[in-house]
């Protein structure tokens, strides 16, 4: 008898281990040990080639993954990830080999062997004897007990590359899998693409048992692993600090570096992982305060981004233009086209959005969504201009944006595009000028410097206004792609009369990132817009509001604070 059960003779000593994984047995110590004695009973005997050395962090790392089902596991590097969860995924496809697929990411075949999946080789080939096949030129431990079933791709440990390029190819094998017990291990998820989560969410959870655990070195807080390890009570209840929390849809743990086991020990316990002399010389290096040394040493979502951004994620969290919000009376639609008639590759994109009072008493606008305009080129009896001018008034008027409420980009080939919009829909639709000299509104309402003596052009003006208004808390509804868009454009300071601030062409963007900033240039036209035709300026105070001022306006605020929940207090496009 063994742990309060009977089990066979002539049993192994692994085997019966297992088998109290699976089942735990009256007097069982628990799971995490049960776990450890198979581990070093496979690799830890006197022959081994490939030792584990049992570390805290190895130790919390498998204990949380019996005990959730989303697991987000964030880390700076040599913390041990990558060995955690191949013992994880080799272990639990022992404990039951026949009912077991576990599947691994990576970004692609080739990295894979530096990541979780050389681990996963490394220690099957350890062992030899396990129940399968390793076939490692395309990514498959299949099911194989020396006996004449054949179990196919059904069983095993199967590595899926999922980088964004082949994001679709991805989401088709994992969708429709079908197994007793699927083990879903999504490594380097900050670098794969979302629908990779939503395959699971949706499709692969679906199983009888079914477990999540993204690993990641964290860079985004709007990427697959942020969203993935997003605290429940939002970015704002945690900080670098906390070890561990819960999740929207489960836990998250977090290991910084610089409470590592040798950096509390103070010496080095072990070799393999982060030093003092390796900080030292890493913070010194990298500055301990860049995004880099964040993501590879604290392990977490660097608070301030790179600093020639523009935009910053942690100030698009700490001021909340990522949220709703809620109006103190029915807001106007508006609409803005970023038309892109180059033939770079350019998208079309239409943005949509609500400006109004907000309940603090500030005009803000809420951006709500945006679509992809496309021409049919097929129809060889309407150019291009037209079909695009078509759908821009037919959406708008479907939204219910009339023709003032609406702006596009004017700009080089947009002056032509102006006159079939003009012939189509109105007149009355805003022109918008990327180009040239800025403006002579003033930067905000408490400062009166005009736009041309604080921006080097109109672009940087345009881009910049959206920053004043987020740190004013009177921009929101910033989606996770018009984030990342934002936060890609760079700038930089120039001498003159004064200091002023030169946002990078959208050609040298390209050129550094790949891609044009479509959906952020529609957006800030329709904060132009707003600009011109709905009195938005940054207030930094709520009581240098105007509106506030206004006795009407009194009246509401009073009923608002009687009761937030006030039936004319509105939130639209949540």
């Amino acid at each position: 008898m063994v742990y309060g059960r009977e089990f066979p003779a002539d049993i192994t000593l692994v085997t019966l281990e297992l088998s109290c994984l699976n089942d735990p047995p009256p007097q069982s110590p628990g799971k995490l040990f049960h776990f450890k004695q198979v581990v070093d009973l496979l690799w830890n005997h006197p022959d081994s080639k490939m030792p584990i050395e049992w570390t805290p962090w190895l130790e919390r790392m498998i204990e949380a993954a019996f005990e959730h089902k989303y697991l987000a596991v964030a880390g700076c590097a040599s913390s041990g990830k990558s060995q955690a969860y191949a013992l994880w995924a080799i272990v639990n496809f022992l404990m039951k080999p026949w009912a077991t697929l576990v599947i691994v990411t990576s970004t692609s075949l080739k990295e894979s062997r530096k990541r979780i999946w050389g681990a996963i080789t490394d220690l099957w080939r350890a062992v030899p004897g396990l129940p399968g096949k390793l076939v490692d030129s395309v990514g498959m431990i299949r099911m194989d007990d020396g006996s004449d079933t054949k179990y196919g791709d059904r069983c095993g440990i199967a590595l899926v590359a999922a980088e964004r390029k082949k994001e679709r190819e991805a989401v088709g094998k994992l969708v429709g899998i079908k197994q007793q017990r699927v083990i879903f291990i999504a490594d380097e998820l900050p670098e794969l693409g979302e629908s990779i989560l939503e395959a699971a969410y949706t499709n692969l959870s679906n199983n009888p048992f079914f477990q999540l655990i993204g690993i990641g070195n964290p860079a985004s807080y709007y990427d697959p692993f942020g969203q993935f390890a997003t605290p429940k009570d939002g970015w704002g209840s945690v900080t670098v600090e906390d070890e561990e929390w819960e999740t929207e849809r489960g836990h998250c743990l977090h290991f910084d570096a610089h409470k590592s086991p040798n950096i509390i020990a103070g010496h080095v316990v072990y070799p393999w992982m982060i030093t003092p002399q390796n900080l030292a010389e890493s913070a010194d290096k990298l500055g301990d305060n860049s995004p880099g040394y964040w993501r590879m040493y604290r392990g977490f979502w660097c608070p301030t981004g790179s600093d020639t951004s523009i935009y910053s994620e942690s100030d698009i969290i700490k001021y909340g233009a990522d949220q709703r919000v809620e109006w103190i009376d029915k807001p106007t639609k508006v609409a803005a086209l970023d038309p892109s008639f180059s033939a770079n590759g350019d998208r079309s994109v239409l943005y949509f959005g609500f400006v109004g009072v907000n309940i603090s008493g500030k005009r803000v606008i809420c951006l709500d969504h945006y679509e992809e305009l496309r021409e049919d080129v097929t129809n060889k009896e309407e150019p291009r201009a037209f079909q695009i001018a078509r759908q821009f008034k037919d959406k708008c008027e479907a939204w219910g944006v009339a023709p003032q409420d609406a702006a596009y980009d004017a700009s080089g080939g947009g002056a032509p595009f102006g006159d079939v919009v003009d012939a189509l829909w109105s007149r009355k639709v805003l022109r918008v000028q990327f180009g040239g000299k800025a403006s002579e509104k003033p930067v905000s309402l408490t400062d009166r410097v005009p736009g041309h003596e604080r921006y080097a052009n109109r672009v940087s003006e345009l881009w910049w206004t959206g920053k004043e208004l987020i740190r004013n808390k009177q921009l929101f509804g910033v989606c996770r792609e018009l984030v990342r868009e934002m936060t890609e454009r760079q700038y930089t300071t120039e001498k003159g009369l004064s200091m002023r601030i030169r946002v990078e062409t959208k050609s040298d963007m390209k050129v550094r990132i790949g891609k044009s900033p479509d959906i952020s240039d529609a957006a800030f036209i329709l904060v132009e817009l707003c600009r011109t035709r709905h009195k938005l300026t940054a207030i930094d105070k709520v009581a240098n509001n105007p509106y506030q001022q206004d006795a009407s306006y009194k009246k509401w605020f009073k009923k608002v604070d009687l009761n937030r929940k006030a039936s004319k207090t509105l939130t639209y496009g949540s």
